[in-house]
């Protein structure tokens, strides 16, 4: 049945395309918000919540399996109010149910995140992806619900006990100590680093492997000789291809193998906009032609499938028509028959350049990815045809809500690469025009809109924190003082919001989070407001001092993990 003959929920009054792919599902979800809460009250009704992002692979595995089954979907109405949250719509909910859900598992979470509440909001259960029905251990989702609900109108008093358990759990913190700041970093860095780092791949040892843009940021900036080498390396292994798109440029979210062949296919504006700034470093460092290029073919990727208006939009998927990464794989046969057809000479030899194989690389098919980066016409002929090979295909679905914080990344990325090809001033001065135009309103900063929606949800640390670290590169890049002076004015609203005594607060309205010190799936906010308020040094000294010693253990510990405040600490040092 197509969407067009199935009945909306009230997720269509949602500007959310997360929230959106889900208003015809057969659940009846609700946004969050008082009127799911009070519904769940008026009828006594236990709450599911489920929070997930339109990138999400496991995210649409649920959806098809569990949210689309009508007979799963009938059992959830009938005995749960439902509750659906982008989460990066809305990352301060993500952050607190992601705690509980931890609370609760002693796991790390992940998404979707699947939280079962008592009427008046209380959690009780966590899960992840749940699937349809038991198997690999894990019961199944219409067994969850019917017992689960059971439970809870058979012993009431026990499922409260343990729901009031959790939330005083969630509420208890340990008091931080501030350490001594008082150590070497750089000895430290160099042997966490110099242990971590896949002498032949590089990144740090293991799979599934991460970019750590902030990590090879601050090896770029150590002048340290095997720290440079270690990222430049990195730097380079990445760019061969895989988690690396070279047909179309852009990177993925992160690469499940240890040499960054077989991407999650998800390109996030989060990592191209740091990764692009990393790039466009060890290019200003190295002078290495091949890192310009990667953050220039970054760049125009974003311009080409991610943009409009001069903003970026936040994430495109990794499945299309149902299939993960079919956009981006190919036969043997079918690409054999296009070199051919257009002229590639060799065409088989060229294509095995390109790490193609008849048995493939990926599931049967073919991920490109050109080991020794060769440039010669023939390769440069078969990546144009890779290229036009897509045009026949469903580009995958594309978010488009734009992000304050994920845009500031961006143009911040778009200044720094505008030292080695000026033309990316002007269009960096315009997106941050725009991003002001768009999210910057009677004196208010936002989180995110689309791109033809208001804004409504109020900024985040983050926002502030990269927002003003985009206008410093911009006074940087163009020696406009009007662009010092309005970083200097979000980062004393930063710190007037969202700063308690050497603890940042990822938010203060309807939930209170601490903001990450470390670098998780980006850079630590912590970090990049530490990294504004150090610009202007003198007059936030004491804030930057009790910021850095109140992670200082953690720095010293884990510096490959908390590489954006360990960059701070040895640029205040």
């Amino acid at each position: 049945m197509s969407d067009l003959t199935k009945k909306p929920n009230r997720l269509i009054n949602e500007d959310s395309p997360y929230l959106l792919q889900h208003a015809y599902n057969p659940v009846d979800w609700y946004a969050w918000g008082e009127e799911a809460f009070v519904k769940a009250k008026e009828e006594n009704k236990p709450i599911f919540l489920s929070i997930g992002y339109s990138a999400c692979h496991w995210c649409h595995v649920m959806e098809r399996e569990v949210f689309e089954n009508e007979e799963l979907a009938k059992a959830l109405n009938e005995r749960f109010i439902s509750i659906k949250v982008d989460r990066e719509e809305r990352p301060d909910i993500d952050k607190h149910f992601q705690h509980i859900h931890y609370i609760i598992t002693r796991r790390s979470g992940g998404w979707p995140t699947s939280i079962f509440l008592t009427p008046d909001k209380k959690p009780f259960f966590a899960a992840t992806y749940i699937p349809p029905s038991a198997k690999h251990g894990m019961m199944g989702f219409g067994d969850t619900v019917e017992l689960l609900a059971a439970k809870l109108g058979s012993e009431p008093q026990e499922v409260y006990k343990v729901a009031g358990n959790i939330e005083r759990a969630a509420k208890t913190s340990e008091r931080r100590k501030h350490g001594e700041l008082d150590f070497e970093l750089l000895p430290i860095l160099k042997d966490a680093a110099l242990k971590s780092f896949d002498a032949e791949d590089g990144g740090i040892m293991g799979e599934p492997k991460f970019p750590h843009a902030s990590l090879l940021a601050l090896m770029l900036d150590s002048k340290d000789g095997k720290l440079l080498a270690a990222a430049s390396h990195t730097l380079r292994c990445m760019a061969k291809g895989g988690m690396y798109d070279i047909v179309e440029g852009g990177f993925c979210r992160y690469s499940v193998d240890s040499f960054w062949l077989v991407p999650h296919f998800e390109k996030m504006t989060y990592d191209n906009g740091l990764l692009i700034e990393v790039y466009a470093k060890a290019y200003g460092i190295t002078g290495e032609p091949l890192f310009l290029r990667i953050a220039d073919e970054c760049a125009e990727f974003m311009y080409e499938k991610m943009s409009a208006k001069a903003l970026f939009y936040s994430a495109s998927d990794a499945d299309s028509e149902g299939e993960e990464g079919r956009y981006f794989v190919y036969g043997w046969n079918e690409t054999c028959e296009a070199l051919q057809k257009d002229g590639v000479e060799d065409a088989e030899n060229t294509l095995r350049t390109l790490g193609f194989s008849k048995i493939g690389n990926f599931e049967h098919k073919n991920i490109a990815r050109n080991e020794s980066f060769e440039d010669s016409p023939n390769i440069q002929k078969a990546l144009k045809v890779l290229k036009n090979m897509r045009k026949t295909r469903l580009y995958p679905f594309i978010d488009t809500k734009i992000i304050c914080s994920w845009n500031a990344m961006m143009i911040t990325a778009l200044f720094k690469l505008s030292a080695f090809e000026a033309s990316y001033v002007s269009k960096a001065k315009e997106s941050l025009l725009a991003i002001a135009n768009k999210l910057q309103k009677d004196g208010r900063l936002y989180h995110c809109a689309t791109v033809n929606s208001e804004p409504k949800i109020e900024a985040f640390l983050e926002d502030y924190a990269f927002l003003a670290k985009a206008y410093l590169a911009a006074f940087e890049a163009t020696g406009q003082s009007e662009y010092e002076n309005e970083a200097l004015a979000l980062a004393k609203d930063a710190v007037q919001k969202f700063y308690r005594d050497g603890i940042w607060m990822l938010s203060t309205g309807e939930f209170e989070t601490e903001a990450d010190a470390s670098d998780s799936s980006y850079t630590s906010s912590i970090g990049i407001i530490c990294e504004v308020l150090l610009h202007f040094c003198s007059e936030f000294n004491e804030i930057i001092d009790r910021s850095l010693s109140l992670y200082a253990d953690e720095i010293k510990a884990y510096p490959l993990y908390y590489a954006s405040l360990a960059g701070v600490y040895h640029g205040h040092k």
